[in-house]
């Protein structure tokens, strides 16, 4: 339990009669708030990992109602919640969650996992118990078996790429499962588990000016960052690991300044899209993160496959690491994040084309589509996205969004056909395929990693764009006010006017952050590693990647399926080796 860092950690076991139920602690509580773990009150035991931005509120409401608190930790006031209202409570926690909570009266069960799945629950049924943790390696400690890798999501996570991993509730361990973000688990003695959602996004768009809409993002901006500041102390750092051009923590990091007073020193990756220069004009403590050199990555990646216990999903997560290791020696407190920012305010390329789409029977749409050949054009070229009206001929495609899969399935042994699918949150076009973005393909993949990292390094991390407050008020937004003039995340760099220098606010960069390895300068060390034998080879055919590793012609998003290739090899190793 020592990984996922240094903090209250304790196991438990209890029986509703056919069920033997382990209670996990992995609780996110800072030295001088100690609670006994697990933490019991009138019959109700439980166990917490997670960081409640709205403590203060939650225990002022208790309060009035008579609660007396022994410490006021984020645990006491989840289970004085629950105490209060029932199950109902969830819905007024602002932060993130992973928690158990168990009726001892009742034998009820109750699993509940935050929004936006920041921390992790794991979960397996069998003849003998129902077993749950934060770690997969709890459930196999405390269940006394050792299972092997699930061979469908490695297959999944190679051929259809990191995107598709969190689309349901299968993991990299066979018969593991994970709880999906903004839901609740339920088991009790005698009845089938029963899996309800706590908290459904939803587009709501209203009429509002596009000056409204700069004001009140600006607002709701500082009242989150207020928040997920308010009890935090000490240094806090900022990480560029996922952002497009810098803007969304370049926001951050002016609002922490300009209306908290406090400064954020941000952490650069020295290859990342926001590489530096820009933050020289803002006046902001900031610090280049040099990358580790090609030859280093097999042994670097290990550490973390291993720190995980399972693959490191994308190059950004892996790179994410190294930031968040130089906020820590610097003696940082809290690592906060942009995450979420790209799909809640536009910041993918393709969310041009499904713009113009939405915008094609507006008297603006020859404005905007102007805009999109003079500036988006030249940055997409060779691109399916090249096309403006792509979305006009064909509402449905996606296949840019699992590239190249037809190629990699070829490589597979197993039959694997897994078409791309998508959730319907409303009939908007680009709205829809954000809250798909928001809720299950590219938030939870960095998501989870930053959280997971900042967390074994014992530090606090926060994601203010993923406020339920800034979730919320972003899906009233109209849609043409997204983008403007070419610019995607437009209402957000109209936030920063008289904050930021507009060479920096009106970057028009949308390149994203290269992947730390390629076929070509790969030192021999890593390509004989990964062309030896081993259990990868039982899934994809040998001499079938050893020649698409060699040709001189390879598909444009091969050097990451190598990354995650590399990342499952490891995985595959070290689970034969563990068994």
């Amino acid at each position: 339990m020592q990984k996922r860092g240094a903090h209250h950690q304790h196991a438990n076991r209890f029986s509703n009669g056919a069920d033997h139920l382990a209670l996990l602690q992995s609780a996110q509580e800072k030295p001088g708030e100690h609670v006994d773990p697990p933490l019991e009150n009138g019959g109700i035991t439980l166990v917490f990992d997670g960081n409640l931005c709205n403590r203060d509120q939650l225990r002022f409401t208790l309060e009035e109602r008579g609660v007396r608190f022994r410490d006021g930790t984020d645990a006491e006031i989840v289970l004085q919640s629950y105490l209060s209202c029932g199950e109902a409570c969830i819905a007024k926690f602002e932060g993130s969650w992973a928690f158990a909570l168990f009726d001892k009266s009742t034998g009820k069960l109750l699993l509940s996992r935050d929004r936006f799945g920041s921390r992790p629950l794991y979960y397996r049924e069998t003849p003998t118990g129902f077993w749950f943790g934060s770690d997969v390696a709890y459930i196999e400690a405390l269940s006394g078996q050792t299972v092997p890798a699930n061979h469908n999501h490695i297959l999944r996570f190679l051929i259809n790429g990191d995107r598709s991993l969190f689309k349901g509730s299968e993991t990299f361990f066979a018969g593991i499962h994970s709880l999906p973000a903004a839901h609740n688990l339920t088991v009790s003695s005698g009845e089938e588990p029963q899996i309800t959602r706590n908290w459904t996004p939803e587009h709501k768009p209203r009429a509002m000016r596009y000056a409204e809409a700069v004001r009140s993002l600006r607002e709701v901006l500082i009242d989150a960052m207020e928040r997920h500041l308010r009890k935090q102390d000490g240094p806090a750092a900022i990480c560029l690991p996922h952002g497009s051009d810098g803007i969304d923590s370049i926001a951050l990091a002016a609002i922490a300044k300009h209306h908290l007073g406090r400064d954020v020193t941000a952490y650069i990756r020295r290859n990342g899209a926001a590489a530096g220069s820009e933050w020289d004009g803002c006046g902001w403590p900031h610090r280049q993160v040099t990358m580790p050199a090609n030859g280093s990555l097999l042994d670097n990646l290990s550490k973390q496959v291993s720190a995980q216990g399972q693959p490191v999903c994308s190059p950004e997560c892996y790179e994410t690491r190294f930031a968040a290791e130089a906020a820590s020696a610097d003696g940082c407190h809290t690592l906060l994040s942009g995450i979420g920012a790209d799909e809640l305010l536009t910041g993918n390329s393709d969310h041009f084309n499904l713009q113009l789409y939405q915008l094609r029977r507006q008297p603006f749409y020859r404005e905007q589509l102007e805009a999109w050949h003079k500036y988006v054009s030249p940055q997409v070229v060779g691109s399916p996205l090249a096309n403006p009206e792509l979305y006009f001929d064909n509402p449905q495609f996606r296949s840019h969004l699992y590239p190249d899969s037809d190629a990699y399935s070829a490589l597979a042994t197993e039959d694997f056909g897994e078409s791309f699918e998508e959730t319907a949150h409303t009939d908007s076009l680009l709205r829809n395929r954000m809250l798909n973005e928001l809720c299950a393909e590219t938030v939870p993949v960095g998501l989870q990693a930053e959280a997971f990292h900042a967390t074994a390094l014992g530090l606090d991390y926060h994601a203010p764009f993923l406020d339920t407050s800034v979730v919320e008020f972003t899906n009233t937004m109209p849609s043409e006010h997204l983008i403007r003039n070419g610019y995607n995340k437009a209402v957000l760099r109209d936030v920063l006017l008289d904050l930021v220098p507009d060479k920096i606010r009106c970057d028009r960069n949308l390149a994203g952050p290269a992947s730390p390895i390629s076929p070509d300068p790969m030192d021999n060390r890593t390509r004989d590693y990964m062309l030896s034998d081993g259990p990868i080879f039982d899934l994809i055919d040998r001499g079938g990647f050893e020649a698409l590793l060699s040709a001189e012609r390879r598909p444009q998003s091969f050097e990451r399926f190598l990354f995650g290739f590399l990342s499952s090899r490891i995985f595959m190793d070290q689970r034969a080796g563990a068994v």
